[in-house]
């Protein structure tokens, strides 16, 4: 609940390690609650492998309320995590703000270079083609797993999430001893990225196994 107090609301969508997604009514719905004092952060580092038809309409968010920041990342499509690199949209009100508090000199020359090759045109498509790989991967993949009878969260990142509870360790353990590291968390579940097509059929096999076991 938001209360006096209240300072910063942070919506991650899609979720992480979850995978659900807000809609923009949703949000909206949300935002018209939240008051204009309180900053509302969208984490949308997963953005990029949602389905584009019902991808959050963020730019049309920002424009209408001066309280919302994105968040964005090269770590996940561009597959740049090493070098720690992301941005926020902000709002000059909230931008000098972040200015204010951010680390100097936080990203670095290389990651800078890289970054910004990351958005030329060429690379742009490739991206797109990964992104619409992954899309189609997961949704083949969620397929399979539900023929089993698994009911997993509905993700809309590259990756899946087993509901599994107090088992989560002994699930990654099991996947592990059958050649796949899985990360589980804590006493809730089990996520899964979505990777080569070798790895996603052994995900599929260990889904199975588990369920057998």
């Amino acid at each position: 609940a938001i209360t006096d107090r209240t300072r910063l609301v942070l919506l991650c969508t899609p979720n992480n390690p979850t995978g659900p997604s807000l809609s923009t009514d949703q949000v909206e719905e949300f935002l018209a609650r939240v008051p204009e004092h309180v900053v509302v952060a969208i984490d949308e580092a997963y953005r990029e492998f949602h389905d584009p038809a019902t991808v959050l309409g963020t730019a049309g968010i920002f424009r209408r309320h001066g309280n919302v920041v994105l968040l964005r990342t090269f770590s996940k499509l561009q597959g740049l995590a090493g070098l720690r690199l992301g941005y926020a949209v902000a709002h000059p009100r909230l931008a000098q703000a972040l200015g204010q508090v951010a680390i100097p000199f936080a990203a670095s020359s290389p990651a800078q270079v890289a970054a910004l090759a990351s958005l030329r045109p060429e690379v742009q498509e490739e991206l797109a083609r990964r992104a619409e790989w992954v899309r189609s991967e997961r949704s083949r993949v969620m397929r399979a797993l539900a023929e089993q009878g698994w009911e997993l969260p509905q993700s809309q990142g590259n990756f899946v999430y087993f509901p599994v509870g107090e088992q989560a360790s002994a699930f990654a353990e099991f996947a592990d001893a059958r050649g796949l590291v899985l990360r589980a968390y804590g006493v809730d579940g089990v996520r899964a990225t979505i990777g080569e097509q070798e790895a996603n059929d052994l995900l599929i096999e260990i889904g199975a196994a588990w369920r057998e076991h």
